[in-house]
Order: structure tokens, then C-alpha cells, then sequence
């Protein structure tokens, strides 16, 4: 289970169409140019996600990490290393999948800020 925090106007797209990998069907980074990989990120920790969210609104996502390439630094806006499914961030805070069929999002919670 991982969580997946973004702002407010981009839910509806989220509920209608899932996460997408960013360069897909015109989605692009909403942050940076992706400090770890150029895919969908969700962290293990409620608390961290939050800080993505300007509504107190979490996305609860399944995950398939696979082969995790632990990353020892930035990367950004790379593609998938060779013989990994993922990539993590080196705190581990930070899960970046890049196939969209990796992460099934189950329901949104929301919390008081």
C-alpha cells in the first residue's frame, strides 16, 4: 500500500483515467522533472504525501514494486534502470513506478489539516 498526493484539480483526471506515467496521454510531472525517474510517485507514508496535497486529500494505491533499484541520488527525469521494475528514492520515502498497470488506486481519503 503506498500513498499518492497531488493538488485538488487534478483529481477528477485521476479518478477518471488512474495515475499515468508522465510523457503519456500528455501528463506531465506536477513538481519537478522527476528527482528519481520519470514515473508515477507514491510514498509508503501518509505523512509524506501529504505535502503534495493542498486539499488534506490522499490517494491509497496498491503497488507492485517489484526489482527496486534503490537510487543513491538524482536521476532526473530518467527512464527505468536496466533489470528493475522501480525505483526508490534513498531515503525510501519515494516509490517511482513506470508502468501505470503497477499501480491500482483502491479509494481516497481525506484528512483534517
Amino acid at each position: 500500500i503506498a500513498f499518492h498526493g497531488t493538488k485538488a484539480q487534478r483529481m477528477t483526471s485521476i479518478e477518471n483515467k488512474g495515475l499515468l506515467v508522465p510523457g503519456s496521454s500528455g501528463v506531465t510531472h506536477a513538481t519537478d522533472s522527476g528527482w528519481y525517474g520519470r514515473g508515477i510517485y507514491l510514498s509508503p507514508s501518509p505523512t509524506y504525501s501529504m505535502a503534495y496535497s493542498d486539499d488534506g486529500r490522499l490517494i491509497v494505491c496498491a503497488v507492485l514494486l517489484g526489482v527496486a533499484f534503490k537510487c543513491n541520488g538524482r536521476l532526473d527525469g530518467a527512464s527505468l534502470q536496466p533489470n528493475s521494475d522501480s525505483h526508490v528514492s534513498p531515503c525510501g520515502q519515494e516509490f517511482v513506478l513506470f508502468d501505470a498497470g503497477q499501480v491500482l488506486p483502491l479509494f481516497v481519503i481525506e484528512t483534517r489539516r
